[in-house]
């Protein structure tokens, strides 16, 4: 770990083929703490960041029971995880999830696919964003493609003089004129380049995600969006039980307090209801409750180097050889 801690912020072979140097912002799996190696920078928006790990969580709507919890390095994008997060839900739940709703990190292609895969038959998410530089107005939607004969249009009615194939994802980059741009009287509108010509990349992606923009735009999805509410209040829910801080050192160890919290709140929430729905409630408490009893005993058994039953769990975790040992906070979000 030493010699991790010692290169990770110095470029050994610097692109120019200079001399070793400082490396100049920061690298993408960068260690942030001696005592939590498993710890990552991650970003919460474009200004605010944080250190530590994050925590996602699959809830059932129709209830607001959470079924399912997970915690992966704060650099990981929450989109990655989806698919074991829901088929962790399948199995705790034993029923097949048929319909997942999610924020935009859970939008893209990729994890649609995935989520398919499961099971997963429809995603109310939104798509992700069309990426635009400051000051450009034109986006990808404004320009008219014909792929067939490989000619893209701009709003100014010129036409790219070529393409070129891209791979991942697979798709076409057309290239329009330096001539036909330096020209035109909306320049500015369409690329804030100051010499090169405006480029416009079509992927096996795009399509689809035009249609999902589209959708997203309408009364249904709206509709069927607003119900994610319901996670939201969970998730509230648990920043009141305090998962903001982790209470622990590493992943498996922090899982466990965001797994207690999570059936800490199922338990709230099953005793505020009324008669009517308390049943149906426990009902499917039950798998949730033993997030507590079997969180990953196999691996906290490794980690505390003893032999767990769900009995020992607590104990284990708060001391080891007898001697009690804190550790310190640090934010999970």
């Amino acid at each position: 770990m030493l010699a991790d801690l010692l290169l990770q912020d110095i470029d050994e072979e610097p692109e120019d083929g200079g001399e070793p140097r400082i490396h100049q912002g920061t690298k993408k799996d960068r260690i942030v703490s001696t005592t939590d190696p498993e710890m990552r920078h991650g970003r919460k928006s474009s200004t605010k960041t944080f250190n530590g790990y994050k925590a996602s969580l699959a809830t059932e709507t129709e209830a607001g029971v959470i079924v399912a919890v997970d915690v992966q390095p704060a650099n990981k994008p929450d989109g990655e995880s989806a698919a074991a997060l829901v088929g962790e839900a399948n199995r705790r739940c034993k029923r097949q999830t048929k319909r997942v709703l999610g924020d935009t990190a859970y939008g893209s292609v990729d994890t649609r696919r995935e989520l398919a895969e499961q099971g997963v038959e429809e995603v109310i998410a939104k798509a992700p964003p069309i990426s635009t530089r400051a000051g450009v107005q034109f986006t990808l939607e404004d320009f008219e493609i014909d792929s067939k004969r490989g000619i893209a249009q701009c709003p100014a009615g010129k036409k790219s003089i070529r393409r070129n194939r891209v791979m991942k994802p697979s798709g076409w980059r057309y290239v329009f004129s330096r001539n036909d741009c330096h020209g035109c009287p909306i320049r500015a509108q369409c690329t804030t380049a100051k010499v090169s010509a405006r480029i416009v990349t079509i992927t096996e992606h795009t399509e689809e995600l035009q249609r999902l923009r589209a959708f997203q735009r309408t009364e249904q999805f709206k509709k069927r969006y607003r119900r994610r509410v319901v996670v939201e209040h969970r998730i509230g829910r648990l920043v009141q039980l305090g998962i903001r801080q982790a209470r622990y050192l590493g992943r498996v160890k922090v899982a466990y307090q965001v797994t207690l919290a999570a059936a800490v709140a199922n338990l709230v929430l099953a005793t505020s209801k009324g008669s009517d729905r308390f049943a149906r409630v426990l009902h499917s408490l039950d798998t949730a409750v033993r997030l507590v009893t079997r969180c990953r005993i196999a691996d906290l058994a490794r980690i505390v180097d003893q032999p767990l039953d769900s009995r020992s769990i607590p104990l284990a975790l708060l001391s080891r050889r007898g001697r009690p040992q804190l550790a310190p906070s640090r934010p999970v979000f």
